[in-house]
């Protein structure tokens, strides 16, 4: 015999239950495999977006870098008009001071 349904040691019953498990199986592994496709479907979403924000938060990190590098420029900048200012002052303290010793001893 070639197909199991037409032996004649299995009875009518126990075939329809076997086909109905077989179905179920089936059924099974259809929802599976569909569930299957739409979390690898997620993950190919999940992963693109994850790409995608890292190489926003590079940009954003280049950004950051130059602009942190560029406040170091100008706080050295400053610092150093600072440190001219002062010294443009005391000089401007010691004349006026020695103007004013001068005017006082005159």
């Amino acid at each position: 015999m070639s197909n199991w349904s037409e032996d004649p040691s299995y009875n009518s019953d126990e075939i329809l239950q076997l086909k109905k498990i077989i179905l179920d199986l089936q059924m099974e592994v259809k929802h599976l495999r569909n569930q299957n496709d739409k979390l690898k479907n997620q993950m190919d979403e999940n992963l693109n977006e994850s790409v995608s924000m890292e190489s926003s938060l590079n940009e954003e990190n280049s950004r950051l870098a130059t602009l942190v590098y560029q406040l170091k420029v100008d706080i050295k900048n400053i610092s150093r008009e600072n440190d001219e200012l002062k010294y443009k002052l005391s000089g401007v303290k010691s004349s006026t001071q020695a103007t004013c010793s001068l005017g006082t001893h005159t």
